[in-house]
């Protein structure tokens, strides 16, 4: 059963911009794009055990990254992706070092403060996020393409999409992945065990972030404009 409904999603993946319109089109693209960001909060709250709320700013960091990359250095979209999630992989490493000697309610309160601080820094810092006036993110390159619709960015979409759930699984199965469980269930336990857990819960941490500046970036190869509005923690 498992294998038939991978064969039904996957055909419906192909089939999909050959049968739909194309405000369809872009709602799979957005689904695909909600898809990798929830897999990093899978990965900081699910795996590892860790009440992070600053995905949305992970995520806005992604975006604007994306967006920069290409509208100051003409940067294709494989490396201005690598950039979005290097980036907020970067920030979120440094966040969780602070953040992560929380814990529980304290740990969802410093992190969902830091959402809500990125979000007045993308309202406020309007030489390079535009501020108010939001960003026009130009078209993404791709060999040397632009792409400018739905449809184009539609298999780019689903192949990153596809890329970084197989990432998922392989981290889950892991050692990593083993280690995220161990601290998850019980922290002094994976210190009995072994397991160096500061610096398990801070490569949750990263993960996560890098998921979600991934994210970003791809909704930067099919929309044109972000608003700091849409960052906050709604």
């Amino acid at each position: 059963m498992r294998a038939l409904g991978l064969i039904i999603a996957a055909t419906a993946l192909v089939v999909l911009p050959f049968v739909a319109t194309g405000y369809v089109i872009y709602l799979a693209n957005l689904l695909l794009t909600f898809t990798v960001l929830c897999l990093g909060m899978h990965i900081v709250v699910g795996e590892a055990g860790q009440f992070s709320l600053a995905q949305a700013a992970f995520y806005g960091i992604g975006i604007y990254t994306s967006g920069l990359a290409g509208q100051i250095f003409g940067w294709p979209f494989p490396l201005s992706i690598l950039a979005s999630g290097l980036v907020a992989g970067l920030v979120g490493l440094c966040i969780g070092t602070i953040a992560l000697r929380m814990r529980d309610i304290y740990l969802a309160l410093a992190t969902f403060a830091f959402g809500e601080a990125m979000q007045w820094v993308f309202l406020s810092w309007t030489p390079v996020t535009g501020g108010p006036n939001g960003l026009r993110i130009p078209p993404a390159t791709l060999f040397g393409i632009e792409i400018v619709s739905d449809k184009q960015a539609y298999p780019i979409v689903v192949a990153i999409a596809v890329l970084m759930i197989a990432l998922t699984l392989v981290i889950a199965r892991s050692r990593l992945g083993r280690a995220f469980r161990a601290v998850r269930e019980s922290e002094i336990a994976a210190l009995a065990m072994g397991v160096p857990v500061k610096a398990t819960k801070l490569a949750a941490f990263a993960l996560s972030a890098f998921f979600a500046g991934v994210a970003g970036a791809m909704f930067a190869v099919y929309s044109t404009y972000i608003h700091p509005d849409s960052l906050g923690f709604q």
